[in-house]
């Protein structure tokens, strides 16, 4: 009789770029029409005039290791969208820390004395 042969179950490990998904969110809503499509839809607001938007995301070279998805200000109102494709419980204290980094980023543009 033959060898005793084992199956071999070969197990394939899939590992996903999260900065993909991250970019294209990203490229999909740098486009001021597309935004403003998305925050009428989140606000229920039927604002018409993307010259209207203002971006204000930060940038990973300014701010050494912050980095946000898209932020704007519409209307006087600053917004902050972040992708999140997994549970990320410390989503609150770099919210936090990113509208902080925003509103320095504004106090300064506009020389406004705080």
């Amino acid at each position: 009789m033959g060898k005793n042969k084992r199956k071999r179950s070969h197990t394939k490990h899939v590992f996903v770029q999260k900065k993909y998904r991250d970019a294209l969110f990203r490229r999909i809503f740098n486009e001021k029409p597309v935004l403003l499509e998305l925050y009428n839809a989140l606000n229920q607001t039927d604002y018409d005039d993307a010259d209207e938007l203002i971006f204000y995301t930060i940038d990973d070279v300014i701010y050494l290791g912050y980095k946000n998805d898209v932020s704007f200000i519409v209307r006087g109102t600053l917004n902050l969208y972040e992708h999140q494709s997994t549970l990320n419980p410390n989503m609150p204290i770099r919210g936090l820390i990113y509208f902080g980094k925003q509103y320095e980023s504004y106090i300064k543009q506009n020389n406004l004395n705080i």
